[in-house]
């Protein structure tokens, strides 16, 4: 960057240089001539020389800057965006002038729509320091940015209608007329020093150069355009004078900062502001909000405190000013609209991350849950199975002896039958605790889905139940452990039949569905649905009666499907029944070919 910083210090340099040379070589009032038997006076060459090399010098730092809007995103597009409508403003400035001087052949008039380009060309420029390019992206940060600069636009469009154009076209008064203009011109220009030097005080950063060397570019023209603009006034100034010399180092300034913030690093590549102190001050909301407040206040001055103006002076500015305010008051709506939507979103997307948050915690819990109890249920297990196996061989040793009294027979088969009850019991509890490995391969749900129907056997029997199986086309496969899936889906299959077992209509539906990354299986029963679906994958939580479910069945349900990565849910249907949701992640292409 310094290399390419120095060649164009020495191009800039150069030109500054030629133009010297044509400002003190080339006599104002000299004739000279060309080849091909061609004479020209010398002011037209230094109007020539003059007029197009700051014509190019503007253009070349607004594309530049067109092109830092390209390269960037985010709040850094929009600054550079404005700024170069900035530069395109001065330069439709400079080409109007050209045209009468190069094109033409004759003087620029004391009053050209030139004018206007020129006195506008700093709105946007200013409008830029609101979007605070420094900070991170913020697209609803962006939208008020513009809005902000729509307002700064037609106020200053209303300052210049207000004090410049009554003495443009309505009572042509050129004094007043050059007074007015140098006046909010010089305004102007000082606004936006001010700007460029807090914001330079405030930014930290590779941005705080870019800043500094536009303040110091906007400095030096503020300073130049009062001593320009008091030569016009007195008609001393002409295209190739040597104010000209300092007007194109300044011009040369600006595509130099322009250039800076081409070559600096990208926001993405080295940690930006994340956001203004505490007490920093989003100015250009201030401006504007004075801006719209102030024109009621102008209103008022014209209607009761102006009747020394001339009447067409007044009744102008008043129809000025009440268009303004109008203007003003629409895009305050706008603003006022916007910011009522970004509210809105805000809460919305808050909204959204708490309950989301409260989900993960729920999970969170539950999964803490599952796992000390899973190590407080391995142990009781162990536990009870020693005395317990003890039992189960007295009780089968009472039973065998054929001289036992039959009574005693009887109480010896039926201490067993409750003893292997309670070792089925204590298998469960070890299947709840154990983590038992996956052995994960590819898969299709829908034949996971088919076989669990066939092993359930819901359709034959006197309580015959009806199971509606529905599929999307072109299901992704899925990695998993075929043996546990299966038996997830076997054991939701059985519970919404016990769930229907007292209703009229006992319809299953399962349905699949899914895209590319993930897939669903869902199980909706027409029972009478569940009391508490977000208790249901709690350890011991059952709705069966005494001695018919120990309630550990979803709670490893729940483990086996988080333990493939996915998620299972339960709720109930607005029209009766329970709605289980199984969601297995999508089997990736890498997985596949390793398996």
């Amino acid at each position: 960057m310094k290399v390419r910083s120095k060649i164009w210090i020495v191009i800039a340099l150069l030109i500054v240089a030629a133009q010297a040379v044509v400002t003190f070589g080339i006599s104002h009032k000299a004739i000279v001539h060309l080849p091909f038997q061609i004479s020209v006076s010398g002011a037209f060459l230094q109007s020539v020389f003059g007029d197009i090399t700051q014509a190019i010098i503007v253009l070349f730092g607004g594309l530049v800057m067109l092109a830092n809007a390209i390269r960037r995103r985010g709040p850094e597009r929009v600054f550079w965006i404005l700024f170069a409508v900035g530069m395109g403003l001065w330069f439709t400035n400079l080409s109007i002038w050209a045209y009468y001087e190069v094109l033409a052949r004759v003087t620029v008039p004391e009053i050209t729509l030139g004018d206007t380009f020129l006195f506008l060309h700093l709105v946007p420029m200013v409008a830029a320091l609101g979007v605070h390019p420094e900070r991170r992206a913020n697209p609803l940060g962006r939208q008020r940015a513009w809005l902000d600069f729509a307002v700064l636009l037609t106020f200053w469009l209303y300052v210049y209608a207000l004090l410049v154009m009554p003495y443009e076209f309505v009572n042509p008064d050129l004094p007043n007329y050059n007074f007015n203009f140098d006046v909010i011109d010089k305004i102007g220009h000082w606004v936006l020093v001010l700007g460029l030097a807090i914001t330079w005080l405030r930014t930290r950063g590779p941005w705080r150069q870019t800043y500094l060397l536009f303040t110091l570019a906007t400095l030096a023209y503020a300073l130049f355009s009062d001593f320009a603009n008091l030569a016009v006034d007195q008609n001393t100034y002409y295209t190739g004078s040597p104010y000209d010399i300092v007007l194109i180092a300044t011009m040369c300034f600006f595509s130099y900062a322009a250039l800076v913030g081409r070559w600096k690093a990208s926001d993405h590549d080295v940690p930006v502001q994340a956001e203004l102190p505490k007490r920093a001050i989003e100015w250009p909301a201030v401006v504007g909000m004075a801006a719209i407040l102030s024109t009621p206040a102008i209103g008022l001055y014209l209607v009761n405190y102006s009747q020394n103006m001339k009447p067409e002076v007044r009744d102008f500015r008043i129809v000025i000013t009440l268009i303004a305010m109008v203007l003003l008051v629409f895009l305050v709506f706008l603003k006022q609209s916007l910011l009522q939507k970004d509210l809105v979103d805000s809460l919305t997307t808050v909204s959204e991350a708490y309950i989301d948050l409260k989900q993960v915690k729920n999970e969170l819990v539950r999964s803490e849950k599952l796992a000390s109890m899973g190590r407080l249920l391995a142990g009781a297990a162990h536990e009870i199975n020693n005395p317990l196996t003890a039992i189960l061989g007295y009780s089968d040793l009472m039973g065998s002896d054929e001289g036992i009294d039959p009574l005693a027979r009887t109480m010896a088969d039926k201490i067993g039958q409750q003893a292997r009850r309670t070792k089925m019991l204590v298998e469960d509890l070890l299947k709840f605790s154990q983590e038992t490995p996956t052995q994960r391969s590819v898969n299709d749900v829908q034949v996971l889905v088919d076989n669990a129907v066939k092993i359930a056997g819901l359709e034959s029997g006197n309580n015959a139940i009806k199971v509606e199986v529905s599929t999307s086309e072109k299901l992704p496969p899925v990695m998993v452990d075929s043996g546990q899936i299966l038996n997830v889906f076997v054991h939701l299959i059985r519970n919404a039949a016990d769930a229907m077992r007292e209703s009229e209509t006992r319809v299953l539906r399962i349905s699949t569905r899914g895209g590319s990354s993930q897939i669903q299986v869902e199980f909706a029963d027409s029972g009478s649905g569940v009391k508490d679906p977000e208790l249901v994958f709690d350890p011991f939580y059952t709705t069966k009666s005494p001695g018919k479910g120990t309630g550990l069945g979803l709670s490893a349900c729940y483990g086996i499907v988080q333990k493939h990565g996915g998620q299972i849910t339960c709720q109930n249907r607005p029209q009766g029944g329970a709605i289980f949701t199984v969601t297995l992640p999508a089997a990736q292409q890498n997985e596949m070919q390793s398996a």
